[in-house]
């Protein structure tokens, strides 16, 4: 697999300050005057990256590669919120499955109506038929004018059954096209969450591997993971971590520690909190409270406390001896 790598330049200029370094009163070490240092300044400026962008996606062009919208103002999704948003567009694929099905069942309804009201004017037909022979018989004698009267009758009930025998037509194409709809887009949502789910899968095994690489290549790297979940549960602030941790520096601290060993919190006052390496252990870092192992200290404020315990006790029973 290819590699990549980035050319930083050497320069002799002097540092551009932050300007969150400006509002800070503190004194840097300066280097001296045109000494050489790495400063990717000049060739990360906002000018050339966006030319870096134009220039990459140009050269890529013949592969189907296409520039991002400049100056677009999308953020980026985190995982949780994408997981959000498709948890909301299953509820409403499954709330148009509801609507779909509730029409369904009205269309089958009133197909059902329908089809009783035919079979009634099928009847009715019957009926129409046998009094139109029957006028027929009684035509000949009396003359073929109510004959007439019945043929138009007859004729304006078939067409009223034609109509009903359209719109049930009707009904079962709009049915039939509805379930086509339904499964065609049903189908279509699985095979995109599929789709966004297979590349959220390869996204997370490649920080998978990457972190497997870190921790390899990094041994102090899980142990220092493993310490800032250790004073977490102490009772340090993110920020007093940071110190400790990155920065390796001592912090004095008054307040409570808690011990998850002891279940108690532990009164401390300007005491001198420090990371260091453990000189048993190779790869191992110990927390220190005034220079002692925070484990012996907790140990030792338990037994502190056991011990004012069993005096408290000792005492109140003694002057209990003396009452009268």
């Amino acid at each position: 697999m290819f590699e990549g790598f980035m050319v930083i330049p050497i320069v002799q200029t002097e540092r551009r300050k932050k300007k969150s370094e400006k509002l800070v009163k503190k004194n840097y070490r300066k280097k001296q005057s045109g000494a050489a240092r790495l400063s990717a300044n000049d060739i990360m400026t906002r000018q050339k990256l966006k030319a870096y962008q134009d220039g990459y996606a140009l050269a890529m062009a013949k592969y189907g590669l296409k520039r991002g919208i400049v100056g677009s103002e999308a953020r980026h999704t985190t995982t949780a919120q994408y997981y959000r948003d498709l948890l909301n567009q299953t509820e409403d694929i499954q709330e148009n499955i509801g609507l779909l099905l509730a029409e369904k069942e009205r269309a089958e309804s009133g197909l059902a109506k329908i089809k009783s009201e035919a079979r009634t004017e099928q009847l009715k037909n019957k009926a129409t038929d046998a009094m139109t022979a029957i006028a027929s018989g009684v035509g000949s004698l009396f003359g073929s004018g109510k004959l007439k009267e019945l043929e138009q009758a007859n004729g304006k009930l078939q067409g009223e059954v034609d109509k009903r025998d359209n719109l049930i037509r009707l009904l079962n194409d709009h049915m039939r096209m509805q379930e086509e709809r339904h499964s065609t887009e049903t189908h279509r949502q699985q095979e995109i969450h599929r789709q966004e789910l297979n590349m959220k899968m390869k996204k997370i095994e490649e920080l998978n591997e990457i972190i497997g690489k870190t921790f390899k290549w990094f041994p102090i790297m899980r142990e220092m993971l493993q310490m800032e979940k250790f004073c977490k549960s102490a009772g340090f602030t993110q920020e007093m971590i940071d110190v400790l941790l990155a920065k390796r520096k001592p912090i004095v601290c008054s307040g409570k520690l808690y011990s998850t060993q002891h279940r108690q919190s532990f009164q401390i006052k300007d005491a001198v909190c420090k990371i260091e390496d453990d000189l048993t252990e190779e790869h191992k870092l110990v927390l220190t409270i005034n220079r002692q192992p925070i484990v012996l200290w907790f140990t030792k404020q338990w037994e502190k406390l056991q011990q004012n315990l069993r005096n408290s006790v000792q005492k109140e029973q003694k002057n209990r001896g003396f009452k009268l």
